[in-house]
């Protein structure tokens, strides 16, 4: 799976990735920064976004680029919408590009600023291939099935793992 995941992180032109309260409430801040550490790896070189539920400063201590993450559970009001309009911009932005959406452990908590958005997202952009991860709630729509992988697993250790392979 993670030669796969590298395949089409590097064909990808833009790469939408959540993360949900999965990885927040699972993961103590060490593994939370080895993820993160992990993913900026995984990012180098791309246009990405990240749309992210931590209710905590870690995102705002990871490597990525602060201008392409928005925290709406964290970040005070008006900083967000300048965030939030900022991740709009560029999510418009991906229509008829090759968009990798990585959805990591989104349930049912806020499911308007990731779980939902992101399936419409995958549904109308033909182009985009959808990656689901959860350890329970990992089901993807039938409607762009054939460009969706539902993975059911911790979403932080599945982040690990395609490093360590």
């Amino acid at each position: 799976m993670s030669s796969k995941i590298r395949e089409y992180l590097q064909r990808s032109d833009r790469i939408l990735i959540g993360i949900g309260e999965e990885i927040t409430a699972k993961s103590d801040q060490k593994t939370r920064k080895c993820v993160y550490e992990t993913l900026n790896n995984l990012l180098t070189g791309k246009n990405y976004y990240i749309v992210s539920l931590a209710e905590d400063d870690q995102m705002l201590h990871a490597p990525f680029d602060q201008a392409r993450i928005v925290t709406p559970l964290f970040t005070e009001e008006e900083k967000g919408e300048r965030e939030w309009d900022a991740y709009l911009k560029w999510l418009s932005q991906t229509l008829n590009h090759d968009l990798l959406i990585l959805e990591l452990g989104a349930g049912f908590q806020y499911p308007q600023i990731i779980r939902f958005p992101f399936e419409k997202t995958a549904y109308f952009n033909q182009k985009s291939h959808f990656i689901r991860v959860h350890s329970k709630l990992c089901q993807v729509l039938t409607e762009s099935s054939d460009r969706s992988e539902a993975i059911q697993a911790d979403p932080g250790e599945w982040v690990l793992d395609i490093d360590r392979k």
